[in-house]
């Protein structure tokens, strides 16, 4: 899943970049940047699943046509924010 994100390419390029001209360091370059983007990822996760939630909740005491058709939305996105997720930890 990780290698979808958008950003994973640069990642690991200037991960290789910045470590000079020994492997070993362009390696502990490239282990420390995909460090800090999974922290990034892990926490964009979060405030997603969490905007999703608060929209949801703010959806469900609505009975008109229209935000229940929103509340539906929410809480498929929210289920396809959370398995993906989960597809990306695996």
């Amino acid at each position: 899943m990780w290698l979808k994100e958008s950003d994973i390419n640069e990642v690991v390029h200037e991960g290789w970049l910045e470590g000079g001209n020994d492997v070993v360091n362009r390696l502990g370059g490239r282990a420390s940047k995909l460090q800090c983007w999974s922290r990034r990822v892990r926490m964009k996760f979060k405030e997603d699943i969490e905007a999703c939630r608060k929209q949801i909740e703010l959806l469900r005491s609505r009975n008109d046509e229209d935000g229940v058709m929103r509340y539906k939305a929410a809480q498929n996105h929210m289920n396809k924010l959370i398995s993906q997720e989960e597809t990306f930890w695996r």
